[in-house]
């Protein structure tokens, strides 16, 4: 399983996909600036992937009120993607062009 069989895109668009855990500190640290990147306009759209778990996601909107699409996964889905959190993947014309592995930096650096 990838990317491909949990989100689609498309060719003239550009995403920032983020795969991060509602318990990881690194990935929390992470969000205010992962909120500015659809809205500086560096990407067209960003979304989040997050192992399934309601509690914690309400928790998460509740404090972060994140600005993103999250998709929910099921955890032996979501370890074929990334086994290390927070893991972002900056997508261009359907292809993974980059990762960054770890807290992800400003939009505007």
């Amino acid at each position: 399983m990838g990317l491909g069989s949990v989100i689609n895109t498309s060719t003239d668009s550009t995403y920032l996909v983020f795969a991060f855990s509602y318990s990881c500190s690194h990935c929390m640290n992470s969000i205010e600036n992962l909120k500015q990147y659809e809205k500086s306009g560096v990407v067209d759209k960003v979304i989040a992937l997050a192992i399934n778990n309601e509690e914690k996601r309400r928790k998460f909107e509740y404090i972060y009120e994140p600005n993103f699409e999250i998709k929910h996964i099921e955890k032996k889905e979501f370890v074929k993607i990334s086994r290390h959190f927070p893991r972002s993947f900056y997508i261009t014309e359907d292809s993974i062009r980059f990762t960054i592995s770890g807290e992800l930096p400003s939009a505007y650096v």
